[in-house]
């Protein structure tokens, strides 16, 4: 069974989650564009949610739950009036099964709501499986912090293949879980969605640099009430 991970609430509007007449407790985490207009992120940020807003480039657009996928634990978000977005260049997606213990890895994503900057850390796979050997995550080495969730897995060539969720609850952990981005697919053919076909390259060096450039054009910060 999946391990349900815990959003971090935005410090400011954390409601008493005890009192069962309390609305929802607005939450904040990461996604990134898979084409012009549609987002992925975690299905446990938006999960309930009647309001969400999308914040990319100094601007803020509202986005609807496209299609989401609990068991796996990621969502698809619809965004209008994308055209006022600064450049947006979706990411494409790697090959999961190329990836080995021990491969390098960025990650890219917000490490607080009040940070409009990207943050990138470079880290490694330690398992091909998530917690209690689940085939579905890669256990990833990473300083990401607690309102990452959502954010990109990038390999070598700047391919996502994974979604990151977060699972310390206290701060920045080194170790986290990320969810195998093949999972996405069966998420894409129900909303009728088909990704660009990667072209083909050879394996190039981890440049972390130019994975913060791309990511600038693609990573979202997601707020959710």
């Amino acid at each position: 069974m999946r391990q349900i991970h815990k959003i971090f609430p935005l410090p400011e509007e954390a409601a008493d989650s005890t009192a069962t007449d309390e609305p929802r407790t607005p939450t904040v985490g990461c996604g990134f564009f898979v084409t012009q207009d549609i987002v992925l992120t975690s299905h446990q940020v938006v999960d309930g949610a009647d309001s969400i807003r999308v914040r990319h480039g100094g601007e803020t657009i509202v986005a609807t739950v496209l299609s989401s996928d609990p068991r796996n634990g990621i969502a698809l978000l619809a965004l209008d009036e994308t055209a006022r977005l600064s450049t947006i260049i979706p990411f494409l997606f790697g090959n999961v099964g190329e990836a080995v213990e021990g491969s390098q890895t960025v990650f890219c994503g917000f490490i607080s709501p009040t940070f409009s900057r990207l943050s990138v850390d470079e880290g490694i796979i330690k398992s091909l499986a998530g917690p209690n050997d689940d085939l579905t995550g890669f256990t990833i080495l990473a300083s990401i912090g607690p309102y990452a969730t959502g954010g990109p897995l990038l390999d070598a060539n700047n391919r996502v293949i994974g979604i990151a969720m977060p699972t310390d609850t206290t701060g920045v952990s080194p170790t986290h879980t990320a969810v195998k981005a093949d999972l996405l697919a069966s998420l894409l053919r129900v909303s009728d969605i088909r990704l660009s076909e990667p072209p083909e390259t050879e394996d190039e060096p981890l440049d972390v640099a130019l994975s913060a450039q791309m990511a600038r054009s693609a990573v979202v910060l997601v707020e959710a009430k």
